[in-house]
């Protein structure tokens, strides 16, 4: 029986290209070191266990109970019909299935990627633990992480790769599944999620054209604020669409601008820079004058988001008093909610003024998560050796 394996995927952020992304303009988007990490192994139960450790859920089922998903899946002609399989389990009390939306969805992905990629493979029985620092619902990625993360377990338990497949060719097959397990989450998904957290690193993309995926080399510290107020995207887009429609003065303008943005970040991005151990060598001033005008491009960014009516008063709060203590901050999403970035640049050396940034973030009582942007892809530990008791 094989031993243990620990997949790993980052989540995702916006950096900047909000909304202008509906009007095919560019997108910047990066990993961000807060990781979703599956552990499973093969059991002799004849049960498919997942154990979702943060939300304590445990659904267990028999593997003979999804025979009757085996040959259906095949026909199904979207991988979100799923559900339906799987709900008409439930209907006939072959299945528990938890009322939280989320949950539910998350075991749809499991079965739709068990039946799909294992069946054939007549595993005993496996156990998977989901393990995450992404929040849920916040923009961050988290399902194409988990779609990501359970794919490669799933893949590597039927044997379709081992440690010795180069990893570029684990990545292709990965994000082949990873997608179509983002189709039963959200039906029509870009794929940009999905490449982005398998990939790593920076990906920088437009409607029609393909994605690009690179590294920098310049390093980004974030703070991530999750202000807890759902987002509401599909809101969001719909306003600036009506705007944008009927020609409301400025909004094209504030599109091209943001499009602008993009291509300039982009650029900056792509410069790699090898900092020497003198602070004072010309490499550092020039990463010094990259960070200062990715600030300045974050600031940008979130002015032509607030004009287009996308921000939130929680969201407000935090590009205030990021701006009092000296730091660029915006939305990152959709808006109406969700989550803001605060740039924290090396060239800001004092600790003073994020401390106080800080607490003046907390008070509002919102959520912070200090993070690196542009970190590794798809991570797997073959041997286990990150194992940790998943309970």
């Amino acid at each position: 029986m094989q031993t243990r394996l620990v997949v790993s995927c980052p989540g995702k952020a916006i950096l900047t290209g909000e909304h202008a992304a509906v009007y095919s303009k560019a997108v910047v988007a990066a990993t961000v070191d807060l990781r979703l990490r599956v552990f499973s192994q093969p059991t002799c139960d004849k049960l498919l266990s997942l154990n979702f450790i943060e939300l304590g859920y445990i659904f267990v089922v028999p593997i003979s109970t999804l025979s009757c998903i085996y040959g259906a899946i095949e026909s199904l002609s979207h991988p979100g019909d799923i559900e339906l399989l799987v709900r008409k389990l439930a209907s006939d009390g072959k299945v528990s299935l938890p009322k939280n939306a989320q949950l539910a969805s998350a075991i749809f992905v499991a079965i739709y990627l068990y039946c799909s990629i294992l069946a054939s493979s007549a595993c005993s029985g496996l156990s998977l633990s989901i393990k995450s620092d992404i929040p849920l619902g916040a923009g961050l990625g988290s399902s194409a992480a988990y779609s990501a993360a359970m794919s490669a377990s799933l893949l590597f338990h039927s044997y379709k790769f081992d440690r010795n497949t180069p990893g570029t060719d684990i990545n292709a097959l990965v994000n082949s599944w990873a997608f179509r397990a983002e189709q039963v989450v959200h039906g029509t998904p870009s794929g940009v999620d999905n490449c982005t957290v398998i990939n790593g690193g920076f990906v920088k993309y437009s409607k029609g054209l393909p994605i690009e995926t690179f590294y920098s080399g310049i390093p980004l510290q974030f703070l991530i604020v999750d202000t807890l107020v759902p987002k509401n995207t599909k809101t969001m887009v719909a306003k600036v669409a009506v705007d944008y429609n009927s020609d409301k003065p400025g909004v094209k303008s504030a599109i091209e601008t943001i499009d602008s943005i993009s291509n300039s970040l982009y650029g900056i991005l792509k410069q790699t820079i090898h900092l020497p151990s003198s602070g004072t060598h010309p490499q550092q001033i020039e990463l010094n004058m990259c960070q200062d005008q990715i600030a300045t491009l974050i600031t940008k960014n979130q002015d032509q988001l607030e004009f287009l009516g996308v921000s939130h008063n929680s969201l407000d709060n935090i590009v205030r008093a990021a701006g009092g203590c000296g730091y660029s901050a915006k939305l990152t999403g959709g808006g109406g909610g969700g989550c803001a970035l605060v740039f924290v640049p090396q060239t800001k050396s004092d600790p003073d003024s994020l401390d106080t940034l800080k607490s003046a973030i907390e008070a509002y009582g919102y959520r912070i998560y200090s993070t690196k942007m542009g970190v590794s892809g798809l991570e797997i530990d073959f041997d286990g050796s990150s194992w940790t008791d998943p309970l």
